[in-house]
This record gives C-alpha cells, structure tokens and sequence, in this order.
C-alpha cells in the first residue's frame, strides 16, 4: 500500500484511539508518533488507514477536545509545551 501524502513524519494526523498524533517516523509497518510527552508506536499503520482509525486532521471529528488536541499537538511538537491536562466540563449553575 502506498502511504497517503498526509501521513509523513512531522505531520499532524487524528487517531481515534490516540487522538491528534505528531508522527515522528514511518519505518516500515510502525508509525512512531508523539502524544503529548509520550513516544508511542502504532505496529501496522496500514491496519488502522484502512479500519478508518487513521485520519487525516481535516476528517477529524469536529469539536472543541479536538481543536484543544491539535493546538497542544503544535506547542509539544516546537518543544513549548510543558504539560497538558483535559479537564472535564462542568455544569454552571445559574442564580436566580
């Protein structure tokens, strides 16, 4: 399978298991990618393109987690990140 020009080493793609990924390196099978401090492998990049777990970031499911995600993915990527936490929503109780 020829790799998609959207996923190449230093590009910025959605993982529905991992969310926004910056990949390192496509060294065969494996795709060595970084989220957040974190380096990880996905062993079969062809696996996950063609089950759809791979995107690219403009098919990403839209919503603010995933902008959050992408953003932090940038600032990690340039080394200006130096740590990153979702934080769940909360209610906001009105007063009457």
């Amino acid at each position: 399978m020829t790799q998609p020009e959207w996923l190449q080493a230093n590009k910025q793609v959605y993982s529905k298991e991992h969310g926004v990924i910056h990949i390192a390196a496509i060294i065969e099978k494996n795709l060595d990618f970084k989220k957040g401090s974190l380096n990880q492998i996905i062993f079969d990049w062809e696996h996950e393109l063609n089950s759809g777990n791979l995107l690219p970031l403009n098919q990403a499911p839209t919503n603010k987690s995933i902008l959050y995600q992408e953003i932090a993915a940038i600032f990690d990527g340039s080394g200006k990140l130096q740590s990153c936490e979702v934080i769940p929503a909360q209610t906001v109780a009105t007063i009457t």
